[in-house]
């Protein structure tokens, strides 16, 4: 009778449909449990909307702006948009609406450069070689000749 519980996913639009929450991963979010990556998830896309509004001080529909950031974030990774949203800020990009951030989530390729490299400079950093094993059965001999070094009469009459 001492097994484990396992709840239903709080997260809306929860990342493992059907799955349940095991009760030592869960995490609790006010009364609701959810998943790791689901509570992460739905962090960053408050984070969106909040940084959303707080920039671009904006007078758009507050479930418009909530739809279309899941839109964005279905599409793409939410960390993207986020990273896209803050791209923005930095670059002083006007927008005229919500929409803006998402053809540029879409079509701006020179973020989607910098997102790419930012990833792959975040992927060799955690790289470490403590679980790499060597062969040490096979010894490889490199024999190296001295050679004498060639005049040109040796190399045009060789």
């Amino acid at each position: 009778m001492g097994g484990q519980r396992e709840y239903v996913c709080g997260f809306k639009y929860c990342l493992h449909p059907g799955e349940k929450v095991p009760s030592d991963v869960a995490i609790k979010d006010g009364a609701r449990y959810l998943h790791p990556d689901c509570k992460k998830e739905k962090q960053t896309r408050n984070q969106i909307f909040d940084i959303y509004y707080k920039f671009y001080k904006t007078t758009e529909d507050y479930h418009m702006v909530r739809k279309a950031i899941k839109g964005f974030c279905d599409t793409s990774s939410s960390e993207y948009v986020l990273y896209v949203l803050c791209q923005a800020i930095h670059q002083r990009v006007p927008f005229k609406g919500i929409f803006t951030l998402g053809w540029l989530v879409k079509n701006d390729m020179e973020i989607k450069r910098k997102y790419a490299a930012m990833l792959t400079k975040k992927a060799t950093k955690s790289l470490n070689f403590e679980n790499i094993e060597t062969k040490k059965s096979e010894v490889i001999e490199i024999n190296h000749e001295d050679r004498k070094k060639k005049s040109w009469t040796d190399v045009l009459f060789s």
